[in-house]
């Protein structure tokens, strides 16, 4: 999907076999979403492509240290502005 079609974008926490995951979940025009866990091997080019996107509300950098920080239970954090 193309970031110009992307809607929103949340930073999620979830509890996963006995550890917290962190996850983001864009959501697109068509309705369509999709879970990317900050562990998979596309985490890293997306954040880098919604940094080159100037919707964000923070850099990548701030948020995925933010989102490490606030830790397991953490409210949802909105990524798009």
């Amino acid at each position: 999907m193309p970031l110009a079609s992307l809607t929103r974008d949340t930073l999620l926490h979830r509890d996963v076999h006995s550890h917290d995951a962190i996850l983001m979940a864009p959501a697109f025009a068509d309705g369509s979403r999709i879970e990317i866990f900050m562990d998979d091997p596309q985490w890293v080019p997306l954040a880098e492509a919604l940094d080159r996107d100037s919707r964000l509300v923070m850099p990548s950098a701030t948020w995925q240290v933010q989102a490490i920080a606030d830790g397991p239970g953490a409210a949802p954090m909105e990524l798009l502005g």
